[in-house]
């Protein structure tokens, strides 16, 4: 689990390209997912947009149809792509949006998490 939060969503929009059954979970979800971490103050942001996303930096106050925040290490666990890293880490972070994205959120992360 060693890498920056960066490379490790970067990593994790690389895992979701390379799976083509996922396209048909994100086909018509254009959301942006704000994860910020909360001891460090940084915060990214993931764009879903025309089955492509997009992995950027910015200011914590940018508008986010999703919010996952937490201690820069639980997030790093759910990023790894490890299960059970992942397992541990959705209890330590915080998901604010609609009821649907939280659901499709966590059903993107679960299904590019490998076992270990």
């Amino acid at each position: 689990m060693v890498g920056s939060l960066l490379s490790l969503l970067e990593a994790f929009r690389e895992r979701l390209e390379q799976k083509a059954f996922l396209s048909a979970l994100t086909h018509g979800w254009e959301r942006r997912v704000q994860v910020m971490a909360l001891d460090s103050g940084t915060s990214y942001f993931l764009t879903f947009c025309q089955g492509r996303v997009d992995v950027t930096q910015g200011a914590a106050d940018m508008a986010a149809d999703l919010l996952v925040s937490g201690a820069e290490r639980d997030l790093r666990c759910l990023f790894a792509g490890e299960r059970l890293a992942y397992l541990y880490a959705r209890e330590a972070v915080a998901l604010r949006g609609t009821v649907r994205d939280q659901l499709k959120w966590d059903a993107l992360l679960r299904l590019t998490a490998k076992s270990v």
